[in-house]
């Protein structure tokens, strides 16, 4: 999971379809020395369905988040998701060898988001 945050270079091989809208190119590095790393995307582009429905985006944003998104692990164990439409944070447990728990939460930038419609 941290190694998702971290780094683009596995989209080509293991995303094929996904690397045709978000190629490797679209990605840079986020790099630190005081415990984080991760990447951002410029091609961030949602939608729920093929009939083009997105989810409400935060209002009152800069141009560079229109397409951007970025990933952050903040090291050990926690990792944060910004992006235009929402955030998220997991927090990673070791729970035994081999095993680890994901405690997830996402806060839309509407409350009606997550909803059926």
């Amino acid at each position: 999971m941290v190694k998702n945050c971290c780094e683009a270079y596995r989209l080509p091989f293991i995303h094929p379809s996904r690397n045709t809208y978000s190629r490797l190119e679209d990605h840079y590095n986020i790099l630190d020395i005081a415990g984080f790393a991760g990447q951002g995307t410029t091609v961030y582009q949602p939608q729920i369905n093929l009939d083009g429905r997105c989810f409400p985006r935060f209002s009152n944003l800069s141009e560079i988040w229109g397409k951007g998104a970025e990933y952050i692990a903040l090291f050990a164990n926690v990792l944060l998701g910004v992006l235009s439409d929402h955030y998220f944070n997991i927090i990673l447990t070791p729970d035994d060898t081999g095993r680890t728990n994901e405690q997830i939460e996402i806060y839309y930038a509407d409350e009606a988001a997550p909803g059926e419609d």
